[in-house]
């Protein structure tokens, strides 16, 4: 007998141990897992881009990766060794470089790993289909430029069904259709980058808090820019707003409602669903939808209204603390039937 509730009591702290954990918060995922940052050319404040100087201040800034131009405006092939050097399981480098180039460029870059090659000028089917007929160490990043929405839903889908890592979307207009709702909510598996590197890539948005936060709300996972100890700060800032909301939401979740009307806690629960949502994806959440969230369930606690025992129709909520009591007396109810079973058999 000992040995059962022995056993009912441990079962019992198990269960009440899985309960609060899945109840005391979401699992923790830091801004690294939700957004990949390219510097573009590197941190050109202190140096000229491409160099390994500049490289180097992107990687100490926290950076993923550096976009290096060749051709154009940009290095010459043979200066893509030195760079590719610094291509590591936690560096990556995208050579930016044209159809007319981009064999000679994978002629270098083919015997380095976590190296990627973008081709703006070449469609992604025929991108895509290049890279399987090549090594499988230099990857590819497909990039549609346009404002038609089924040539950019085929782009990403193409991406997505060969199990490429990123596709870039770009457009002059600033109301391009990659840049509705419509378009972006299709985001899933394969990232989508939004380089501000150029004005003509990203619909004329500025390279600074408000284009990052547009590109961020919209779904877009991997962020491009030009501007990169500004762009560190405001990764910061939205890591502390993550913070925030946090101890906001593990406060709300231990505030008991049972003293309050259903209908006045409607929001309330609501706002604390949508934190909980927010803390636990993958995709980032902008610095302007935390705020509002925390705000939105701040607000919300002046919305209670005590029931004063007027009858409504509760949903019975399960807390760790309800299990341990439910279980808790299913164990000793066990074990005092087992007791009584014993010694009424004796006599």
């Amino acid at each position: 007998m000992r040995k059962l509730v022995f056993a009912c009591i441990s079962m019992l702290f198990i269960f009440a141990s899985v309960f609060s954990l899945s109840a005391s918060g979401a699992e923790e995922i830091n801004i690294s897992d939700r957004i990949f940052t390219i510097s573009a050319g590197g941190d050109e404040t202190e140096a000229e881009p491409y160099s390994k100087e500049a490289i180097e201040s992107a990687i100490d800034l926290g950076f993923d990766a550096v976009s290096v131009k060749v051709g154009e405006d940009g290095i010459e092939t043979k200066g893509l060794p030195e760079i590719l050097t610094f291509a590591k399981e936690d560096f990556s480098v995208i050579i930016d470089c044209t159809e007319e180039n981009f064999n000679d460029v994978y002629k270098v870059a083919k015997d380095y790993d976590y190296t990627y090659l973008r081709v703006r000028d070449l469609s992604t089917k025929r991108l895509v289909n290049w890279a399987h007929a090549m090594s499988n160490r230099v990857q590819v990043i497909p990039s549609y430029d346009g404002n038609v929405i089924f040539s950019a839903i085929s782009a990403y889908n193409t991406a997505k069904d060969n199990y490429v890592n990123f596709c870039e979307f770009s457009s002059k207009n600033r109301y391009s259709v990659i840049f509705s709702e419509f378009f972006t909510k299709r985001f899933d598996g394969t990232w989508a980058l939004m380089s501000f590197a150029d004005k003509d890539l990203c619909g004329q948005r500025d390279d600074g808090i408000h284009g990052w936060e547009s590109a961020i709300s919209m779904g877009y996972k991997a962020i491009e820019t030009d501007n990169e100890r500004e762009f560190m700060k405001y990764l910061s800032l939205l890591e502390e707003s993550y913070e925030h909301l946090e101890s906001v939401y593990n406060e709300a979740k231990e505030t008991d409602l049972s003293p309050y009307s259903v209908s006045s806690t409607k929001d309330f629960e609501k706002y604390v669903n949508l934190a909980e949502e927010m803390l636990t994806s993958e995709n980032a959440s902008s610095q302007l939808e935390i705020n509002e969230c925390i705000e939105n369930i701040e607000n919300s606690y002046s919305e209670f209204q005590l029931s004063e025992g007027e009858e409504e129709n509760k949903t019975f909520s399960v807390t760790p603390m309800k299990i341990f009591w439910i279980c808790f007396a299913i164990a000793l109810f066990v074990s005092s039937q087992i007791y009584l079973h014993k010694k009424t058999k004796k006599k």
